[in-house]
């Protein structure tokens, strides 16, 4: 049953995807490419290779975010448009989301086009960290901590993401993520515990923005950034 929903939803992310690629480029796609090879064929070619490439980190599942495609001269007919990249970054990016990927860095696609190709598309990986926007804030009594990653660690160590030095805070506490459901917290066999609206999580759970999420005693107010 996980495997039908996981292939049902993958297809509505690609026919999300060709939509909104079809609707940016207004219609120029048709003048870019030559022969068969259609704009979101590059999209879906970019996701298979991250899925392939994914890795397990601390924080779960992480994700390259790098992308560089070669596409044999006979395949294109101009230089693509600057927001035709855009929109192709804004795919993996929004997949990541979906798949509850972690990222270290925005999304960064480049398109060359190679000589040395008799046919086809190439497309190779990579993992290159950069500064990310926050998509949420935990606010609490000691300071407001920005949520970057889309997966991230929260607890004392220096290694994690989210550095709350409570002496009553677990070096690693708890982990914090976002994917097509909504937004989620775990609690990492802390010393203290974790609790979301004054309930102690024994089992992954979900919270929305204004949840109070508490590590051990002290308490942050999540609040998403649209």
């Amino acid at each position: 049953m996980g495997l039908v929903a996981d292939t049902l939803r993958d297809v509505n992310l690609v026919r999300h995807i060709e939509k909104r690629l079809e609707n940016a480029m207004e219609g120029l796609a048709g003048k870019m490419f030559k022969g068969q090879l259609h704009p979101v064929e590059l999209a879906s070619r970019m996701i298979r290779e991250a899925d392939l490439a994914v890795t397990q980190g601390p924080a779960g599942p992480e994700a390259p975010n790098e992308f560089e495609i070669r596409i044999a001269p006979d395949l294109l007919t101009d230089e693509l448009p600057g927001r035709y990249l855009q929109e192709l970054a804004r795919a993996a990016e929004d997949t990541a989301i979906e798949r509850g990927w972690r990222l270290a860095g925005p999304v960064r696609v480049k398109l060359i086009e190679d000589p040395n190709l008799n046919s086809g598309v190439t497309c190779t990986v990579s993992t290159v960290p950069g500064d990310l926007k926050s998509w949420a804030r935990l606010t609490g009594s000691d300071g407001v901590f920005e949520l970057r990653f889309n997966r991230l660690l929260v607890g004392r160590s220096e290694d994690c993401d989210v550095r709350i030095s409570q002496s009553s805070v677990s070096r690693n506490h708890a982990h914090f993520w976002r994917d097509g459901s909504g937004v989620w917290v775990e609690d990492l066999h802390s010393s203290n515990g974790t609790s979301v609206n004054g309930t102690p999580i024994t089992k992954t759970t979900l919270v929305a923005d204004g949840s109070v999420v508490s590590f051990g005693p002290s308490a942050y107010t999540l609040r998403l950034i649209a």
